[in-house]
């Protein structure tokens, strides 16, 4: 009995039968592997009023890549509740190399730490 299931699997394998696995899912990329992926970065900007705020201000963020590169998700970590969200305005706008796993490019979620600002006064 368990040669016959074990052919059984055996045929359903070889042809196709069986449904196939997605490919690799979500790879979580260190916060410096991740800044080293990124071929186009935006300064955020610090809010109206709030240029003192911003000189040593720190906002934390974890971000999901897609596959083509873009920021599809940012959620907020750590930081200012008034710069959280010009943080946000400035990565979603960050574009990444791909990553490609066994030949496909693949989603991955990594974090960045926004230190600088650009102030307008």
């Amino acid at each position: 009995m368990k040669f016959v299931f074990a052919f059984i699997l055996l045929v359903s394998v070889a042809f196709g039968d069986l449904p196939q696995r997605e490919s690799p899912h979500l790879l979580h990329l260190s916060e410096g592997s991740g800044n080293h992926r990124i071929t186009s970065r935006i300064q955020p900007v610090c809010p109206d009023g709030a240029c003192s705020l911003c000189a040593n201000a720190v906002v934390k963020l974890k971000l999901l890549v897609a596959k083509g590169g873009r920021v599809k998700d940012i959620v907020p970590v750590a930081g200012d509740p008034q710069l959280v969200q010009a943080a946000i305005n400035a990565v979603s706008q960050w574009r990444y190399e791909p990553y490609i796993l066994v030949r496909e490019p693949v989603e991955f979620e990594t974090r960045t730490t926004i230190r600088s600002w650009s102030c307008r006064n």
